[in-house]
């Protein structure tokens, strides 16, 4: 081939590649518009939009201790009848199913001196008694370690389980997780805000570095609220010492000990905002806490939920919190949750039963108790840091003798008293809240203390009528019929054009 030929044919080759790259450009320029124009024409409160027949329920409770199975107990029947009568059941899974006998690996004492263990055969009895749903982000979440959180993992899918809120990273983490049921598909996304590990805080991949497992967090800054001559007090303290004492490791010690980033905050101090030896203040009208959410953490967050949504016709969001009981953080980020997309937000954490919320037709339990808290030494071992902790007396204690002068002091009352609450959905608006009121029998011998059981009727009624109270406060009336709690919803009007 001479040279003429040659470059014939390489410009022939170059004006061909040219026209297919025209004629590509103008069809991914075509398609660009047309799913542009699909984007603008669609009705965005039915992307978001609830799409489940009437009468679909969810149960829902709040933190699962469970040390061994219960179904075997011919008592519980009456309660896993009512999660079998739901269309998804979902609680808060809080600590770990392991062997713990022939585990190698020590649990996470870093945050806390014991760990929550449950055998097994614990996430096939949830499954027996009903649950088809769990969250795994809490603080107690990696207690046996990686390994321990990956195992519980792996017998809760043994078990059938749809489990979200943890994973290897923390793009995993913060995933929904999705259930299929005859009625429409139920998605789950988990969140932990309460004291933990920082280490259990995931984090991606970036570049060489790997990604670190752990539970989708909603890290916080606390603020302790102080008078405005408080305030020029510590601020007085705070001139009188170094620039220096305010940074390097100081400046990362924060209030609470699952934290967002310091440095962030030290820029955007308000005047009425102070820092101080590892603590924030800010001025307030009465003594107590105000929360600031990390703002990335708040980003990621909503729009895990808003992508979710589009992917399900029924979405719940679940966070684990230990912070005081109406912290304000709960109230934004649970009506900025129903704002995109969720359908039900479930409060644990607490373990006691707080008020019921109703935000735009949606429920916001802002702490369901436990449905179980089988904190036994022989199941949930402690350590012997946490003995030495107490001093030498109660470091020379045996478990029931330890048991006996620290748990049972600890965990009164209001920690056994519970609910199962069960929401109806109409038109794919709430209708209608049940309250079933659950023992957990404080008064039991200490192996059976902790397993849900249908209370007496004065055990009920005294529980309902606290609930009338705290959910009271919430604008939120609930009525007794008989031993069940009774919330009757509004519709709301024009549902045409809004998302609920």
């Amino acid at each position: 081939m001479n040279m003429n030929s040659t470059r014939t044919l390489f410009r022939f080759f170059v004006a061909a590649g040219l026209v297919g790259v025209c004629v590509s450009l103008a069809f991914f320029l075509q398609r660009g518009a047309v799913v542009s124009a699909q984007d603008q024409g669609r009705d965005p409160s039915q992307v978001l939009a609830t799409n489940v027949p009437d009468g679909f329920t969810v149960a829902a409770v709040g933190d699962i201790i469970e040390a061994h199975p219960a179904t075997p107990n011919p008592e519980n029947k009456p309660i896993a009848a009512i999660f079998h009568s739901a269309d998804v059941t979902v609680g808060n899974y809080e600590g770990a199913i392991v062997d713990y006998r022939l585990y190698k690996i020590p649990q996470n004492i870093i945050s806390h001196y014991w760990a929550l263990n449950g055998e097994p055969g614990v996430a096939k009895d949830l499954k027996t008694m009903g649950f088809d749903m769990v969250g795994r982000a809490n603080n107690h979440q990696s207690d046996w370690g990686i390994d321990g959180a990956r195992e519980t993992d792996r017998w809760l899918d043994d078990a059938g389980i749809v489990h979200a809120g943890d994973g290897e990273t923390r793009d995993l983490a913060r995933e929904a997780q999705y259930y299929d049921t005859p009625k429409g598909r139920v998605g789950l996304i988990s969140i932990n805000s309460s004291t933990s590990d920082p280490q259990q805080i995931p984090i991606n991949a970036n570049g060489k570095m790997p990604p670190r497992p752990g539970a989708n967090p909603l890290r916080l800054i606390r603020y302790t609220l102080v008078t405005a001559d408080q305030m020029e007090a510590l601020r007085k303290i705070r001139d009188a010492y170094p620039r220096s004492s305010q940074s390097g490791n100081n400046r990362n010690v924060a209030a609470d000990s699952l934290s967002a980033p310091v440095y962030e905050f030290m820029n955007t101090l308000g005047p009425d905002e102070l820092y101080l030896f590892g603590t924030w203040y800010r001025i307030g009208d009465k003594p107590g806490f105000s929360y600031k959410m990390n703002p990335l953490d708040e980003r990621e967050i909503l729009q895990s939920i808003r992508g979710a949504k589009q992917n399900c016709d029924f979405l719940i969001v679940m966070i684990h919190a230990h912070q005081e009981p109406g912290a304000d953080f709960i109230t934004q980020i649970s009506h900025e949750a129903i704002d995109a997309g969720a359908d039900e937000w479930v409060g644990t954490g607490p373990h006691r039963m707080l008020g019921i919320e109703i935000y735009k037709n949606r429920p916001i339990f802002h702490s369901l108790g436990d449905l179980f808290f089988e904190i036994n030494l022989a199941t949930q071992p402690s350590s012997q840091e946490e003995r030495e902790s107490y001093g030498p007396e109660i470091a020379a204690m045996d478990d029931a003798s330890f048991a006996a002068n620290f748990w049972d002091h600890m965990t009164r009352e209001p920690i056994y008293d519970s609910a199962i609450v069960v929401s109806r959905f109409d038109h794919n608006q709430l209708s209608e809240l049940r309250i079933y009121p659950i023992d957990l029998g404080w008064e039991r011998r200490r192996a059976d203390r902790g397993s849900p059981r249908i209370p007496s009727p004065e055990l009920a009624q005294k529980f309902l009528q606290q609930q009338q109270k705290d959910s009271e406060a919430y604008g939120t009336k609930v009525s007794i019929e008989g031993n069940v709690g009774v919330i009757k919803v509004a519709p709301m009007a024009n549902t045409g054009s809004e998302k609920h």
